[in-house]
Parts: C-alpha cells; sequence; structure tokens
C-alpha cells in the first residue's frame, strides 16, 4: 500500500481522476503507449517506486526514460520527479 499524507484541502488532487495509474487510467483497447504518453504529459508529479522488480522491467525503464525526456523538455519543466525506494 502506498499512503500519500496531505492536507484535506488538497484532497481532490489524489482521486482516480487526478492520478494516473495503470488499472485505473488505462481500459480494454486503449493504446497504452499513448494512454501513459497522455498521463505523463499531464502529470505534475512523477514518482518513480524503485524496487528489484522496477529496475530489472523494460516497460518501467521506458516509462523513466520518457519522464526523463519530458523533464529535459522546457515546456514540461512542471513536472517533478520524486524517487521512493522500494524493499
Amino acid at each position: 500500500m502506498i499512503f500519500l499524507s496531505h492536507n484535506f484541502k488538497d484532497g481532490d488532487i489524489f482521486g482516480q481522476e487526478n492520478v494516473f495509474y495503470d488499472s485505473w487510467s488505462i481500459q480494454p483497447g486503449d493504446g497504452i503507449i499513448d494512454k501513459m504518453n497522455d498521463g505523463l504529459t499531464q502529470c505534475k508529479l512523477f514518482f518513480f517506486f524503485v524496487s528489484n522488480n522496477s529496475l530489472n522491467s523494460e516497460m518501467v525503464k521506458s516509462v523513466l526514460m520518457m519522464t526523463i525526456n519530458l523533464v529535459r523538455d522546457v515546456k514540461n519543466s512542471h513536472i517533478k520527479n520524486i524517487q521512493l525506494q522500494g524493499y
């Protein structure tokens, strides 16, 4: 489980409509890469959960590289990358 501590005034930020999570955000028939790109370009915070599984996943590596490239682009400089250490 991930617990995000926040002030109640900001609670709507963490609703499903404001969080990109593959099980919530990608529906059967959707283009996975297109949906991920949409989510990445709309995000303000990018949480990268570091674990042995994520470090060995080609998909996670691809998403991380897409995010790094987006952040380097001046028009997307509003994206903040936050790394979370797994176990």
